[in-house]
């Protein structure tokens, strides 16, 4: 071998790791054991599970570490591999196969246990670059103990704002049995109540008369709300079972469709109904409970001399109903937070009607529940379409 060769391959074992630290006389030594071999293209260097017996530095040319079709790496010019094999004859972790024409320096684990024996300076070199190698895993795993000593702490914490979410969350849960069950009654009273000074003072106290109503609608006003927690309470706790029956959905949206046609008169808002003959195995009252509340906030957020639209479809083995209306519509933000509870929405009531934010969320979960799908359909100043449908019976 040159003087020119043997350069070259002392700087090429320069840069790997294990020989990193040893002098250039050592590596001269070195590079003279080295065996130059010739790899062709798709020959395999080393096979995964066999024996290691030596290290290789790629000369020139370009190999892969693989698994089967599973590459690990691709290795090129200077890049080594298998040099655990000098140290001990483990079984080898993966192939190597030559992706093009490749020349290899190798180099046998018997030559180097002999430059071991024969060379103080070279084991010295050696044993250096390993302990080098074991501070490093110390310190990673001295971080890595670190590390998880800050993840536990961080559970430890965690678990503590869960307990006392938990501990908020169940005395919410009482304040509002308190709201669903002890106002009740008194709500129920309240009105009754009102209704009978309102008969005794008719004629007596006529200027009343606006006063009171304004006070019952006020008690109506919490008393749905009142029951609309209590309905969603009752599906959030998976209480809720429907009793499913075949019921007529043109029937049934008739009669909501007559419910709201006073109010709807009284807004000067053009209610609409178009069904078709179709029956359904449905809960009755979550459906009533669906369609009152689409058909209710419809009117609700269409503005005066608007149009809200009720209309049946018997298509593809499923009936759909659409409730379209006028109003306001929805931006984005609003389609990704309708259905959530106590959720206030971009548009707002255009005769002055309350909006809790509970009533979309009832809708989602009723629906749910009957396995129906609802989909709304809308942009900001063109008005909504809820489209309600379920399977057929």
């Amino acid at each position: 071998m040159d003087n020119e060769q043997l350069s070259i391959r002392i700087s090429t074992l320069k840069k790997i790791d294990i020989f990193s630290e040893l002098n250039e006389e050592i590596l001269a030594e070195l590079a003279n054991k080295l065996k130059e071999i010739k790899a062709k293209t798709d020959e395999t260097i080393i096979y995964k599970g066999e024996r290691g017996k030596a290290m290789f530095i790629i000369k020139d040319g370009t190999v892969k570490v693989h698994d089967d079709d599973h590459v690990f790496a691709y290795l090129s010019d200077g890049n080594s591999f298998g040099e655990y094999a000098l140290i001990d004859s483990e079984m080898r972790s993966a192939t190597v196969t030559a992706i093009e024409n490749t020349t290899l320096l190798r180099m046998v684990q018997e030559d180097f246990y002999n430059l071991m024996i024969q060379d103080v300076e070279f084991s010295k070199g050696i044993l250096k670059v390993l302990i080098s190698r074991l501070r490093e895993i110390d310190a990673i795993q001295k971080a890595s103990a670190d590390t998880n000593q800050k993840i536990v702490q961080q559970r430890n914490e965690i678990e503590v704002i869960n307990l006392q979410l938990t501990e908020l969350n169940e005395e919410k849960d009482h304040l509002m049995n308190i709201v669903a069950h002890d106002l009740r009654n008194p709500l129920t009273s309240c009105i009754s109540i009102s209704n009978s000074i309102k008969s005794d003072i008719e004629i007596e106290r006529p200027d009343l008369i606006e006063f009171i109503d304004s006070l019952i609608k006020s008690l109506w006003r919490m008393n749905e709300l009142v029951t609309r927690i209590l309905d969603l309470k009752s599906i959030e706790a998976n209480k809720a079972t429907p009793i499913l029956s075949e019921i007529n959905l043109s029937e049934l949206l008739s009669d909501i469709y007559h419910q709201f046609l006073p109010i709807a008169e009284k807004k000067n808002i053009n209610l609409e109904i178009k069904t078709v003959p179709g029956k359904v195995n449905l809960d009755e009252s979550y459906t009533l409970q669906i369609f009152e509340n689409l058909i209710s906030n419809a009117i609700k957020f269409s503005p005066p001399g608007g149009k809200v639209e009720i209309h049946m479809e018997d298509r593809d083995n499923k009936i759909s109903i659409k409730i379209s209306d006028q109003g306001a519509g929805f931006t984005d933000e609003d389609k990704i937070k309708m259905f959530g509870k106590y959720q206030k929405l971009s548009a707002q009531p255009t005769g002055g009607e309350q909006s809790i934010g509970i009533g979309l969320s009832i809708v989602k979960k009723n629906i749910d529940i009957m396995k129906g799908e609802i989909l709304c359909i809308s942009k900001p100043g063109e008005g909504a379409i809820f489209n309600v449908s379920f399977k057929k019976s």
